[in-house]
Parts: structure tokens; sequence; C-alpha cells
């Protein structure tokens, strides 16, 4: 098959007194790569060294620091996790290998993000021309998966391995020998699969865009078939672990709703559209493009298309299937919609532009002023603003001082980062309750709370079962954020008095409120008396506080 650079004429050139950034990055697209790659790298290290671990970046350092690799899968079939272990081992070889830290264990994901970086890169100018390709690789940068950069969780890597699948198969496609190609789309599908299980669904989207192909050729390409079906043989691997899957995903934080769906769609085509509106009134301005132009536009065959189409519709395909199955949708886990979209807009303009130089540099430097730079502003300005993992609970200070009583949290996220990250003589009366029913029942899911009670088997987690601590201490500090919870519910519920100690706001972009309360539980003998604050509670004490159904989006995700 011939590429664009063969058909299309005339080639990206200007005088050199009138180069533009599409014709020098034509001329040293590796030179292009390598700028990219370093400034990426020191981005990496800068906001991966000052970010503090959250929630579930505590778990996977936790997990990276077992003694064993053996002892990953016995973790996770504990349901602490609902991942697959792939992303686990590759973390905990890595760090025996460079040892612990923010960085060390935050590598897997920046790598995987870089790969499929390269990869969309390598992928559209396989079929346009350099100039098309960097917009696919700077457009992630723009959407949600470039939060994912410096995360301890395996979305980057499984973004890198499904990158690396769809690139072989397009290799596959037309090259011969092809053995190399089709060993690399089996294990890349395999790999994204061991990292998220949603990974599986870049199975299917292979299959049917091959199945497309098999059509149009009237041929059926039997071992790229069997490459693609390979992907599978992990889930194999891993059915012991379904059924802790299931049971985490019967009360998941992230139910599929409409206003999830039109975040994480938001997230993505905003920027798309400042590029699309000005570039299509460039396009109708201008003159219409030459036979040869028209026939270069054709370049990528319908099956790719076919392909990236259905990546992006990934969101709405998981939320359709949350009516019939338990499943969660969050932007993090339909990730892989971000490079289908990457490939649909690198398309769009290398058709909308035809050659046109002015429309190319127009198109590139849109990426650079829209994706690249604002990307790199705000990793600047994260840097400079976040308080380091070292200065963590002093920038957050809002635990009282010398408490002789326990102090109970009833955010899981707040809780862990602060048991992680204070010393042991600070954090010896901080503790968080468990009921999984009651978490159930007033903030819709226990998914925290759940992984809070597994990992207190394995970690010294300060997590106490809920009747058993309120029958031991009838009194205690309660520091409640704004997120929704089911502790103060419940103890409304069960006749405690909440006295409203002080009240602290959090200054920044998002001001935050904590919450102080004495609690007293009253005893059977002493729950006829009414206290001041149950004189004001409405009948039902949920009533208090959101609806769970209402406030189950409670950012888990975003804590950070």
């Amino acid at each position: 098959m011939l590429t664009s650079r063969q058909l299309e004429s005339p080639p990206l050139r200007a005088p050199a007194r009138n180069r533009n950034l599409a014709e020098l990055i034509e001329d040293h697209p590796r030179g292009m790569l390598a700028i990219y790659t370093i400034i990426y790298v020191c981005g990496y290290w800068a906001s991966a060294s000052q970010t503090p671990f959250w929630f579930d970046e505590i778990f996977t350092y936790r997990i990276a620091q077992l003694p064993h690799i053996s002892d990953i899968w016995n973790v996770i079939s504990r349901g602490i996790e609902l991942n697959p272990p792939g992303f686990f081992w590759f973390t905990w070889l890595l760090t025996r290998l460079f040892g612990m830290g923010h960085v060390v264990t935050r590598i897997p994901a920046a790598l995987g993000y870089w790969v499929m970086s390269l990869c969309l890169y390598s992928f559209v100018r396989r079929r346009t021309r350099t100039a098309y390709a960097v917009i696919a690789l700077l457009f992630p940068l723009s959407t949600f998966a470039a939060d994912w950069i410096v995360e301890a969780r395996g979305y980057g890597l499984e973004l890198g391995c499904a990158a690396i699948a769809l690139l072989c198969w397009q290799r596959a496609t037309e090259e011969t020998p092809r053995l190399l190609a089709l060993s690399g789309l089996a294990l890349g599908l395999m790999g994204a699969v061991s990292c998220h299980y949603y990974a599986a669904y870049a199975i299917f989207v292979l299959l049917a865009a091959e199945l497309l192909r098999s059509c149009m050729r009237r041929t059926v390409d039997l071992p790229c078939f069997t490459a693609i079906i390979l992907g599978f043989l992990p889930l194999l691997l891993f059915h012991s672990l379904f059924g802790a899957v299931a049971a985490g995903a019967k009360a998941f934080w992230a139910s599929p709703r409409v206003d999830i769906l039109s975040r994480t769609y938001g997230s993505i085509l905003v920027p798309a559209l400042f590029w699309a509106l000005p570039l299509l009134a460039f396009m109708l301005a201008r003159k219409p493009p030459t036979e040869r132009q028209r026939h270069a536009r054709n370049e990528f065959p319908l099956w790719e298309i076919l392909a990236a189409t259905l990546l992006a519709a990934m969101p709405f395909l998981v939320f359709v299937a949350g009516f019939r199955f338990h499943v969660g949708l969050w932007g993090k886990y339909v990730i892989l919609a971000v490079p289908g979209f990457a490939i649909l807009v690198s398309a769009a303009f290398y058709r909308l532009a035809a050659g046109e130089i002015r429309a190319v540099d127009f198109a590139l430097k849109s990426a650079f002023w829209i994706c690249f730079l604002p990307w790199l502003i705000w990793t600047a300005h994260s840097v400079a603003t976040s308080p380091s993992p070292s200065d963590f609970v002093r920038s957050n200070a809002i635990l009282p001082e010398a408490a002789t009583k326990p102090i109970v949290m009833t955010d899981d996220v707040d809780f862990l980062q602060y048991d992680f990250y204070l010393p042991p003589e600070q954090k010896k009366q901080l503790c968080v309750l468990i009921n999984l029913p009651a978490a159930r029942k007033y903030a819709g899911y226990d998914t925290g709370a759940r992984s809070l009670d597994e990992g207190r088997r394995w970690w010294p987690i300060r997590a106490y079962d809920y009747k058993e601590f309120v029958a031991r201490n009838p009194e205690f500090i309660l520091v409640r954020s704004a997120r929704p919870d089911w502790i103060a519910q419940q103890l409304l519920e069960d006749g405690a008095d909440l006295r409203l100690l002080r009240i602290h706001r959090a200054p920044g972009i998002l001001e935050s409120e904590i919450q102080m309360f004495a609690v007293k539980i009253a005893r059977d003998s002493e729950r006829t008396s009414i206290s001041a604050f149950d004189q004001h509670r409405p009948p039902r004490a949920a009533s208090l506080f959101p609806d769970p159904k209402q406030s189950t989006e409670m950012a888990i995700a975003d804590a950070r």
C-alpha cells in the first residue's frame, strides 16, 4: 500500500527564510521526538517526586512492598484490589531493581503513557505525514489521560500495551514477514488485559475491525485473528479472581450515570472543538483541493477508522452495559477511548487540510497551544503549589493537637493519606471505622471500606469494626470531610450526640471544608434525653446529608 508521503503532492517545502513549524517537523522528526521525550521525562520526574500518594496509590505502594511476588495474588484474591495482578507484578519487579519511592512506583504509568504516544505517532504517520502524527502524539495531553501520567496505577501501562497492540495490528495487515507484528499484537493485548479487565474491550474492537477487513478483502486472515484471540489468555489465568471482583462490583463507588458519561466525553472533545471550528472555517474559505489531493485523503483503511471509532465509543458502551451488569464508569476505566479519539482527530485534520501547507501548520500550532503548552503550564503549577510528600501533613494540619481521645475520620481517602504520612507518635489516636452494610445503606457503596477491611489483615492499618469501637469508646472526636459518608449518619441513627467543635476550611482552587465533632455515645439509659443537636434533627438522620444516589460521584479518583 502506498503511503500519503508518496501520493500527496507537492511536498511540504518552502524557502528556508519562510520555513514554518510543520516543515521543520517534517524535516526533523527524530529531533522533535527527542525534545518531546526530554520535556516529558522532566515533567514526570518533577511532578512524581512532588505529588503525595493518595488512596489507590498507597495500596499500590504497599503491595509492591510485599516480601514475595506470590503474595500479590493472595492480596488481590481477598478483594483489596479489583484489578488484575499484571501491573502489580511489574511494579513489584521494578521496585526490587530500583528501590521504593514516589518516582519509582509511578514509572510504569509514565512509561506506558509515553509508549502510547509514540505508538499513536507511528500509527498515524504510517498513513499521513509527520505533522498529523504529531497531532496524535500531543492530543492525549489535553484529555484526562494526562492525569494518570504520575499515578501509581495500571491505567498508563494499560494504554501503552493497548497502543502496542494497535500498532502491531496495523503492521500485521500489510507487512511480510509478520511474525514480529503478530507477536506484538498478542503480547500487547495480553499485557493490557493483565493491567485492567476493561482492556478486554480492545480485543473485541480489533476482532470487529479484522472482521470488516476480512469482508472487504473476501479472505480470512487466520493468523491475525489467532493473535487477537490470544489476548483473552490472561482472563483464563485470572478466572479464580473473578469472585472477588464480582463481590466488589455490586456496591461500586462509580456507577454508570449520564453526568459521568458527559464529563468523560467533555474532557476529550472540548479541546478538539478549539481546533475544529477555526480549522473548519479556514477550510471553507480556501479553494477546493486538487484531484491528487482528494486521492491522497483516502489513506486510512476503513477497518482502521472502525477500530478508532469503537475505541472512542467505549464510554458510551460501558454506560449502556451498566443497565444490565454491575460495571463502573469513570474516565480512568474507559481511558482507551483517548487513543481512538487521537486517531480520529488526526485523520479528520488530514482530510480537511488536504495537503494545504497553511492548514497543516495551523493544525499543528493549535495542537501545541491547546494540548502541549497547557499541560506544561499545569505541570509546572502543580509542582510549584502542591505540598511535597514530606510537607503533606504540615500543609493539611486539620487534626486536633495533643488529642487524648480517639480521632475517627469519615473519609477513607483522607484517612489513608494521614495514616501513611504521619509519624507513629502523631497517628496513634487516628482511625477509621468499618461497617459494610451501613456504608452501602448511607453512602451507596462500600469500595473504600472493603479495601480497608481486607487491607488491615495485611498491613497495620487502624481500621476498626464500627460496633466494637463505639462499644469500647463512648467518647471520641469525629473528623468529617465535605464528601458524603456513612459514619455520621449511623451515629445519629444510633442516638449519639454530635457537638460541632470547629470548621476548618482549606484554601485552594477547590476550597474544602472539614468539620470536627465531639461524639458521645448514648447508653440505653440516656437515650430518652434529647440533646440540642437532636432537637434540630429531621425525623430520619439520613436526610441531614446528601442522597447517596445523587452523591456517589464522591471523587475518590480526584482526591489527590
